[in-house]
């Protein structure tokens, strides 16, 4: 026999880190479960070890960041072991791939602003730094800024003046990358407006 998998089904598409579940075996102490990148689990992405059917993987000390895997194909299979440490049973292999776009924050999608944006995103598991792209074109070209960083929020500043960005729409997106430069994950594109028309109102305030 084989050991009966649950869930992430084969071949699943996901967008949020995989719970893991299985069948209880008669005679397991209890269970192994494998994941991997390559369909030959060489080498392993993750490794548990549990007596219990299920498991949710997290990221130890990334308060409000709950993601631990990052986008892409995974494969996985679970042991079940008696009290010798003996495999008496094990799966078949499963596939899942995970593609989860990156969060943003702030400024809301169609917001309106009278001053300068703070832009401010979810981190990512996984990113080196966070490409921040801004243009008034809905296809980002020409950019209209462009920040490259390892923070997860970014205020723009004009030395000597007041406001960075003039009144007007403007499209924004991040794109987060891992050590080699490769962007492993990429937010929706978002709108903001300053201002009405060509200029900033203040309101007019009397005593």
């Amino acid at each position: 026999m084989t050991l009966p998998l649950i869930v992430p089904a084969d071949g699943a598409p996901l967008t949020t880190d995989p719970n893991f579940q299985w069948t209880r075996v008669v005679g397991a102490l209890d269970y192994r479960l494998l994941v991997s990148k390559a369909p030959s689990f060489s080498p392993y992405y993750d490794y548990v070890s549990t007596d219990y059917v299920s498991f949710s993987p997290f990221t130890y000390g990334t308060s409000g960041q709950q993601d631990a895997y990052p986008n892409g194909t995974y494969y996985w299979k679970v042991e079940a072991r008696d009290h010798g440490g003996t495999v008496i049973v094990t799966s078949v292999a499963r596939s899942f791939t995970k593609g989860m776009t990156l969060p943003l924050i702030a400024p809301t999608n169609g917001t309106r602003l009278t001053t300068d944006p703070t832009y401010m995103w979810n981190r990512v598991v996984g990113a080196r730094d966070y490409h921040l792209l801004v243009s008034k074109e809905s296809d980002f070209s020409p950019l209209y800024d462009y920040v490259s960083t390892d923070y997860v929020s970014f205020t723009p500043y004009d030395a000597g003046q007041q406001t960075a960005y003039a009144a007007g729409v403007y499209y924004w997106k991040v794109e987060a990358r891992d050590d080699v430069g490769t962007v492993i994950v990429t937010s929706d594109a978002w709108t903001f407006t300053i201002g009405t028309g060509g200029y900033l109102y203040l309101p007019i305030i009397t005593r």
